[in-house]
C-alpha cells in the first residue's frame, strides 16, 4: 500500500511538471487541457487515494495487534502443555504407589500379612511399606490409610501412629458416600502440623462386596507444585495457576498472597474452557483486575487444569511501539500528500495568470517535486526498517518493490531487483542457485507454476541453509500481490525443544512415562490389527539407593544416565526405551516374535547392567529386577499389561532380585470340602 501511493506522488509530480512546461512555453492565457480538466479533479481523487491509503495503514496496525495476541496464545498453550505433562506425570506416580497399595491390601499374595482387616491396615508391616513407598515419592510429604470408621489407622511419618479423627475431611466424605474408582483429589487444606498447605490425593478402598472398607491417601505440598512452575521459564507478565476442575484454586505462581482454597466466579468463561478439554479466553482479572489472555490446560484424565495467564499490557508493549511509530510517520505522510495536492489545486487556479504567476506556480511544482523526494526517501526506509522481507508484485507480473530484507532473507542480488524483473525471473534464479531443493513435491508443483493467487496465502518452508521461513501472500485491488518474508527459525527451533522436552527424561534422554504411554498404547493398536505380539518389561535397579546415598545424587544421576545407555544398546532399533521415574525404567518390544527374543533381551540386559560402572573416578555396582509380560496372553489393554509386568516384577524382587520373571496369574483357590 505504501508502494502505491508512493507510484501515484511520482506520477502527480510528473504530471504537474509536464504542465508547468507547457504553460511556460505557450501563450500567457492557453485554453484549458484535458490535463488541466484533470488538475481540478485531482483534489477530491487525491484525498480519497489519501484516505484509502491511511485505512489500510489502520487495518494493517490492527492486523499487527491481532498477530501480537495469536503469537503469545501460542507460546502460552505450548508452556502450558509443558507444565500441565510434568504436573500430570506428577501426579501420575503418586498413582500408581496408590493403586499399588490399593491392590496389595485389596487382594494379598500368599504370604503378603496385609489386607483389609483394620488390625492390618495399622499393622507395623504397612507402616514400613508406607515409608518405603514414600522415599520413592519425593513430592509427597506422607502416605496415610484412614479406616472406615473415620480413624487415622496408619501413616508414613511416625509410629505409633497419633489417634486422629478425619471423618470430617471432604476426602472421606465424599469416597465414604460415593463408590468411586477414580482418585480423588481434595481441597486444598493447611497441615496441622506445620501449617503448610497441601492437597490429599485418595483412593476408595472397597470390601469383596463393594462396600467402604476406608481411605488410602498421599499428602502432597503445594510447594512442591511452586517449584516445578518456578523451573518452566516464565515470560514477562506471565502466572502460572494449578486448579482443580470445579474452580478450587491451589495454588498461583508467583504470587506472594496466599490464593489456596479460592473458586473461579461461576459465570467466568474458564469452565466452558475446561469443559471443552482446553482453550483460551481474554480475563479482566480474577485477582488484582489486570486485563490477560488466558491459556487452560487439562492436566491429563486427573482432575486438575493448569492455566498460564500473560497480561495483555505486557502482549501488546511492543506493538504499542511499532504502532505509535507508524502513526507517526503516517501522518507525516498524509500531511506532505495533503500539501501535494493543495500546491497543485493553487497551480490549476492560476493558469490564467501572467508568466509571473506561471513561474511562481514552477517554483511551488519543483518545492512539491522535492517533498516527494522526501517522501520516497521516508518511505524507503519505511521498508527498509521493517522486521520482515517485503516483495510487491505488480498487475504485469514485475517485482515493483523488494525491500533489503527480502533480499538477505532469499539471497537475492540486488542488480536483479533494481531493474525490475518479472516475478519468473526472480524463481528463474532461485531454482538455479538451489532455493527450493529443500521444499516438498507438492510445494516446489506450486512454486514452479508461479501460481501466485492459487495455493496458499500462508505457508512454511525450509531453505539451503536450514532456516525457516514463512510466505505470507496478499492480493491487492486492481491486480498483483504484497508478499512478506518472514525468518521464523527461532521460533520454530523453540516449538521442537518444547516439544522434545515434554517427551523425554531430561537425565537419560529416554522417553517419559507421558511417551511411554502413547508408544504403547499405538504398539498395543497396531499389534491388534496385525495380529502380532508385543512384550512389556518393567526393570527395576537393585541396589541403587546404596550408591546413592554413599556417593550422592550427583553421581546417582551419572549412573542412571550410564545405565539407560547400556540399556539402549542392547534393544533393537524398533524397540522403546523410556525411564518411569527414579530408578525404574520400562521397555517396549512392538511385533515381539515370541518369547525367546524377549528373554534373549532379558538376559543380556542382567549381563551389561551387573557389570561393574565407573562414574565419576568411583566405582558402582547395581543389579537389576526385570518384570515382563505380553500382549495379548498377560493382558489386552495398557493398563492391564503394565500391572502385570509390575508384579512379575516384585516377584522377581522377592526371589532374590538381579533376575527375571514373568507374569504368572494368581492361581485360583481351592473349593473347601463338604
Amino acid at each position: 500500500m505504501l508502494d502505491k501511493g508512493d507510484t501515484l506522488g511520482a506520477a502527480m509530480v510528473s504530471g504537474a511538471e509536464g504542465d508547468s512546461r507547457m504553460l511556460a512555453g505557450g501563450p500567457a492565457t492557453p485554453p484549458l487541457s484535458a490535463d488541466q480538466r484533470f488538475g481540478r479533479r485531482i483534489m477530491p481523487v487525491g484525498l480519497l487515494v489519501l484516505a484509502m491509503a491511511a485505512l489500510a495503514i489502520a487495518l494493517t496496525v490492527w492486523q499487527l495487534r491481532m498477530d501480537a495476541l495469536a503469537d503469545a496464545r501460542m507460546n502460552a498453550g505450548n508452556l502450558g502443555n509443558a507444565l500441565a505433562g510434568q504436573v500430570a506425570r506428577t501426579v501420575q506416580a503418586v498413582d500408581n504407589t496408590l493403586h499399588e497399595l490399593q491392590e496389595r491390601v485389596s487382594a494379598p499374595g500368599i504370604g503378603d500379612p496385609l489386607s483389609l482387616d483394620p488390625a492390618s491396615l495399622g499393622s507395623r508391616a504397612l507402616h514400613d511399606l508406607l515409608v518405603e513407598r514414600a522415599r520413592r515419592l519425593p513430592q509427597v510429604d506422607t502416605l496415610t490409610v484412614v479406616g472406615a470408621d473415620g480413624r487415622l489407622l496408619n501413616f508414613s511419618r511416625s509410629w505409633p501412629v497419633p489417634t486422629i479423627g478425619l471423618a470430617d475431611r471432604d476426602y472421606f466424605i465424599h469416597l465414604s458416600t460415593t463408590p468411586e474408582h477414580a482418585l480423588f483429589i481434595s481441597r486444598p487444606v493447611a497441615n496441622r502440623a506445620n501449617g503448610t498447605w497441601e492437597i490429599f490425593l485418595a483412593r476408595r478402598l472397597e470390601q469383596p462386596d463393594g462396600s467402604f472398607a476406608g481411605v488410602l491417601m498421599a499428602g502432597v505440598p503445594l510447594q512442591s507444585f511452586r517449584k516445578m512452575m518456578d523451573s518452566v521459564l516464565l515470560p514477562a507478565g506471565g502466572s502460572f495457576l494449578l486448579l482443580r476442575s470445579d474452580g478450587i484454586v491451589l495454588t498461583r505462581y508467583p504470587d506472594t498472597t496466599a490464593r489456596a482454597g479460592l473458586v473461579m466466579p461461576a459465570g467466568s468463561p474458564w469452565y466452558r474452557q475446561v469443559a471443552a478439554g482446553g482453550g483460551f479466553y481474554r480475563s479482566d482479572g480474577v485477582f488484582d483486575k489486570v486485563t490477560r489472555h488466558v491459556a487452560v490446560r487439562p492436566v491429563g484424565e486427573y482432575p486438575l487444569v493448569v492455566d498460564l495467564a500473560m497480561t495483555e499490557a505486557t502482549i501488546l508493549a511492543r506493538w504499542q511501539q511499532q504502532a505509535s511509530m507508524i502513526a507517526g510517520v503516517t501522518a507525516v505522510l498524509l500531511l506532505a500528500g495533503v500539501v501535494l495536492l493543495l500546491a497543485l489545486r493553487r497551480q490549476v487556479a492560476r493558469q490564467d495568470e501572467a508568466r509571473a504567476t506561471l513561474l511562481r506556480a514552477n517554483a511551488e511544482l519543483e518545492a512539491g517535486r522535492q517533498a516527494l523526494a522526501g517522501q520516497r526517501k521516508v518511505l524507503e526506509t519505511i521498508l527498509n526498517s521493517m522486521d520482515q522481507g517485503l516483495m510487491m508484485i505488480d498487475a504485469d507480473r514485475r517485482v515493483a518493490v523488494c525491500n533489503r530484507q527480502a533480499m538477505e532473507v532469499l539471497e537475492l542480488p540486488p542488480e536483479l531487483l533494481a531493474r525490475q524483473p518479472l516475478f519468473e525471473e526472480v524463481l528463474e534464479y532461485q531454482w538455479r542457485t538451489g532455493e527450493f531443493a529443500r521444499a516438498d513435491m507438492e510445494l516446489q508443483t506450486f512454486i514452479r507454476a508461479a501460481a501466485l493467487l492459487d495455493g496458499p496465502p500462508v505457508y512454511e518452508r525450509r531453505r539451503p541453509d536450514g532456516r525457516v521461513i514463512e510466505v505470507r501472500t496478499v492480493p491487492q485491488e486492481g491486480g498483483g500481490v504484497v508478499r512478506t518474508y518472514t525468518d521464523i527459525t527461532s521460533r520454530r527451533n523453540a516449538e521442537d525443544r518444547i516439544r522434545h522436552v515434554a517427551h523425554h527424561d531430561d537425565l537419560t534422554q529416554l522417553a517419559n512415562r507421558v511417551a511411554f504411554n502413547q508408544i504403547l498404547h499405538r504398539a498395543l493398536t497396531e499389534a491388534a490389527r496385525d495380529g502380532l505380539g508385543v512384550a512389556l518389561l518393567y526393570l527395576d535397579l537393585d541396589y541403587f539407593k546404596q550408591v546413592n546415598d554413599a556417593h550422592g545424587h550427583a553421581v546417582g544421576d551419572a549412573l542412571l544416565a550410564e545405565v539407560a545407555q547400556r540399556m539402549r544398546a542392547v534393544v533393537r532399533e524398533s524397540d522403546t526405551v523410556a525411564r518411569m521415574g527414579g530408578d525404574e525404567f520400562a521397555i517396549i518390544q512392538p511385533a515381539a516374535d515370541g518369547q525367546a527374543g524377549t528373554l534373549a533381551l532379558a538376559r543380556r540386559l542382567l549381563e551389561v547392567i551387573t557389570v561393574p560402572f565407573q562414574v565419576g573416578g568411583l566405582p558402582a555396582a547395581v543389579g537389576v529386577s526385570i518384570g515382563i509380560a505380553w500382549y495379548p496372553t498377560d493382558g489386552l489393554d495398557a493398563e492391564t499389561l503394565l500391572r502385570h509386568a509390575d508384579a512379575a516384577l516384585y516377584a522377581a524382587k522377592r526371589e532374590g532380585r538381579n533376575t527375571f520373571r514373568c507374569y504368572e496369574p494368581a492361581p485360583a483357590p481351592t473349593p473347601a470340602l463338604p
